[in-house]
């Protein structure tokens, strides 16, 4: 076998050599890439030293996708240069020639070394990325000089258009980690279905779990305190909206628990007793969540909700959120916002 036989057959295999890395490289970019952030989240304390690796390459991604960028770069250009010096070995006719290496270009580099690999890491992203993390975090330290400098180059050009954060975890992305620490012992199925409820209340507006204003009983200013005792003892309500005439003018709520423990001499001027206090009003557009949070930073049990032009369409007490959550009142938590007055003695 001649010498130049001998070279064809060594750059033919460096060739499929460049080629498969050309694939590693194309197939760990799109694996990484498509691990979610809850994914990655969870990956950061696993005892699986490749996934905290796996993480760990994720947590800088601009500077693991300039090594990648430029490993792939690196390698498609050594196979340039293969293919031609193997063309011009092969002394095959000029059109010919143009030929084989378009087809070798397109076929081999494009299809084996981009489509197939992309393809393959898409549907096994974690399992490729974890077969990837050593090497690339060897490239990455390699290339460590390199990538600095391309990192604060383009750091000064992504500024200067306008570097956007990244957006918070959305909520497909919260259910995937809690999924992910479920199924890693951090919580029990009941916990894990606990959050996941909890979660799930930001997707919910308040208007569907509060009391419509057809269920809602009012107590007009001027009324005698026997005639409210009479409405707390029939409605059973905790809360009571305070109006002149109509529900839309509420802007008080009578504490039933707070009048009923007045004793009866002092019932009489309830209105302008501490059992009546200013109302909190809460949009119907609102979230659970939301409501939650302005009804615990005012202090508040319970609140009325309103509509998109101010009128009253429901009231919403604690108990209420608390019941979505875990299924039935927190009274340890919440001992007077449940909606009615089963436990008080009439």
């Amino acid at each position: 076998m001649s010498d130049t036989n001998i070279q064809v057959i060594l750059q033919a295999l460096l060739l499929g050599v460049l080629i498969s890395c050309s694939a590693c490289f194309s197939g760990t970019e799109t694996a990484l890439f498509s691990l979610s952030r809850a994914r990655l989240l969870a990956w950061k304390k696993d005892l699986n030293p490749m996934r905290r690796l796996a993480a760990r390459l994720m947590s800088s991604y601009h500077k693991t996708l300039i090594a990648l960028i430029l490993g792939n770069m690196f390698v498609n250009v050594a196979i340039s240069v293969i293919n031609d010096s193997l063309m011009d070995k092969l002394h095959l006719p000029e059109a010919l020639s143009l030929f084989v290496t378009l087809c070798s270009s397109v076929l081999l580099l494009l299809v084996l070394g981009e489509i197939t690999p992309k393809t393959i890491a898409i549907f096994h992203a974690e399992r490729f990325s974890q077969l990837a993390a050593g090497p690339v975090w060897a490239l990455r330290w390699l290339l460590s000089p390199l990538l600095v400098l391309i990192d604060k180059i383009s750091g000064v050009l992504l500024e200067a258009l306008g570097r956007r954060e990244s957006p918070p975890l959305n909520h497909e992305e919260y259910l995937s980690f809690v999924e992910s620490a479920r199924k890693g012992g951090a919580f029990s199925t009941e916990e894990a279905i606990f959050i996941e409820t909890a979660i799930g209340l930001s997707r919910r507006k308040i208007s569907e779990i509060m009391s419509s204003r057809l269920d809602i009983s009012a107590v007009h200013i001027g009324t005698p305190a026997n005639a409210v005792a009479e409405i707390i003892r029939k409605t059973r309500r905790h809360y009571l909206p305070v109006i002149k005439e109509d529900l839309d003018e509420a802007e008080f709520l009578l504490s039933s628990e707070e009048f009923l423990g007045m004793p009866a001499a002092e019932r009489d001027g309830w209105e302008k007793s501490p059992c009546v206090q200013p109302a909190l009003f809460i949009p119907e557009a609102s979230s659970v969540t939301k409501a939650l949070a302005t009804m615990r930073s005012k202090g508040k049990k319970v609140a009325l909700v309103t509509d998109e032009y101010g009128g009253l369409s429901g009231l919403v007490s604690l108990s209420d959120i608390y019941r979505e959550l875990i299924g039935e009142p927190s009274h340890a938590n919440c001992p007077a916002a449940s909606g009615t007055l089963e436990d008080l003695q009439l």
